[in-house]
């Protein structure tokens, strides 16, 4: 992605990963929620950014669960006609909470959401969907040609393997399809491509 690009991010594991794997180079690039943590924070912020900054490429970096919180949002963007890239982290679950009941040793309660189809989700509210899961899909979107007058919605399609809603089998906790979790860790400025960390 371009070195100008502005970046945010909603509340999870997502969230970790993004602040220790993105490079950023000017103050305000970073957009992430702190101390309250509010999930839902990330797509409002990527438009408001868009707005202020509309020749700035945005990336809004959301899990599943904050998706459904704002989902709304995308069809505000959609009419807006601006175009950020969102993408959603598809593990199927409200991770931290279930981490947190796993370090005190309870079973898994409330943290399962079932799936969405994101592609699906982002034509009915007017912006173009894709959904991967793997790391070369996910750049070949990234690489192809998009609508400026639109967002760009990916799903970032999760698996978890042997589950049961028990502390013992929780340990595989976001998984992505086939083998790896997707995650942007860093950006090459030169060939204006965002490259993918695969994070096992």
């Amino acid at each position: 992605m371009p070195r100008d690009t502005i970046v945010s991010t909603d509340v999870g594991s997502h969230k970790m990963l993004v602040g220790q794997g993105w490079t950023t180079y000017a103050p305000r690039a970073l957009l992430m929620t702190n101390g309250l943590s509010s999930m839902g924070f990330s797509l409002p912020a990527a438009i408001a950014a868009k707005l202020v900054h509309p020749d700035r490429p945005v990336v809004c970096f959301v899990g599943d669960g904050g998706l459904a919180m704002v989902q709304g949002e995308l069809r505000v963007a959609a009419s807006l006609k601006i175009d950020p890239i969102v993408v959603v982290f598809c593990d199927n679950s409200l991770n931290r909470i279930e981490l947190k009941q796993m370090a005190r040793q309870y079973p898994s309660w409330g943290t399962v959401i079932e799936p969405t189809d994101i592609a699906l989700l982002a034509r009915a509210m007017g912006c173009d969907g894709v959904e991967v899961d793997s790391a070369r899909a996910l750049e070949s979107v990234l690489a192809g040609a998009r609508a400026k007058d639109r967002p760009l919605v990916i799903g970032a399609k999760s698996i978890r393997r042997n589950t049961r809603r028990s502390f013992e089998n929780q340990r595989s906790w976001i998984k992505v399809a086939p083998q790896a979790c997707l995650f942007f860790s860093r950006t090459l400025i030169s060939k204006r491509m965002c490259f993918l960390s695969v994070w096992k």
